[in-house]
């Protein structure tokens, strides 16, 4: 397959919406990218890749759900694969890939077009408070830092894990946006906050300045 690329595409700075993106480490310059034992890695993108396709095997198709929150397919392959980490969260679990989807908040930060990942905790079934500043999650009974996607080294193939501190370089992305067909499915489960009830959403157009052609 030859797929047609051009390079005139800018990174997204606005509220983030449903679309094929790239996906790119503001550090390291490296793009999050599944890997065949289903983690998720940071790779590189070689200045010609309309002959390998490897550009397609970094794409992610970022769908926002009506709750405010996203889900986050891998756009390669037959299987539809979301990125998902443990239910029960901890700092340094690697971000992974399955067939069962899940739910992540994608807030921006403070530099313009610099958006991070952020777990949606759900620790009890109290009121969970999110707040900004400092950057906690928390409810009566416990407080944890916000859990984000992030590198501990700006090698290429460095798993994505989860990290703590998202003012780090490392732990923030960019997206930018591509124009390439959906994914094959048209809705999916997706796991909410409690681990035991779903939520639909449906497929939505995609946007960009990227182009994907046979």
């Amino acid at each position: 397959m030859n797929l047609q690329v051009e390079t005139s595409a800018k990174y997204e700075t606005g509220q983030l919406g449903s679309g094929t993106y790239l996906i790119t480490n503001v550090r390291a310059q490296i793009h999050a990218v599944p890997a065949r034992d289903k983690s998720v890695v940071g790779d590189v993108r070689p200045d010609k890749d309309h002959e390998t396709g490897l550009l397609r095997n970094m794409l992610w198709r970022v769908n926002a759900l009506k709750n405010g929150k996203f889900a986050i397919q891998a756009v390669t392959g037959d299987t539809v694969l979301y990125a998902i980490c443990d239910v029960d969260p901890e700092f340094g679990d690697e971000i992974t890939t399955s067939t069962t989807g899940q739910q992540w908040i994608i807030k921006k930060t403070d530099r313009k077009g610099h958006y991070v990942y952020v777990i949606s905790f759900h620790v009890t079934r109290q009121q969970i408070t999110i707040t900004l500043t400092p950057c906690l999650v928390q409810d009566p009974a416990h407080h944890f830092p916000e859990l984000t996607w992030g590198l501990r080294r700006d090698d290429v193939l460095t798993k994505i894990t989860l990290r703590e501190v998202y003012s780090e370089p490392r732990h923030q992305w960019q997206f930018q946006s591509v124009e390439v067909p959906p994914p094959p499915f048209c809705e999916s489960d997706i796991v909410e906050d409690d681990k035991t009830s779903y939520s639909r959403f449906n497929d939505a157009e995609d946007g960009g300045s990227l182009q994907l052609g046979n």
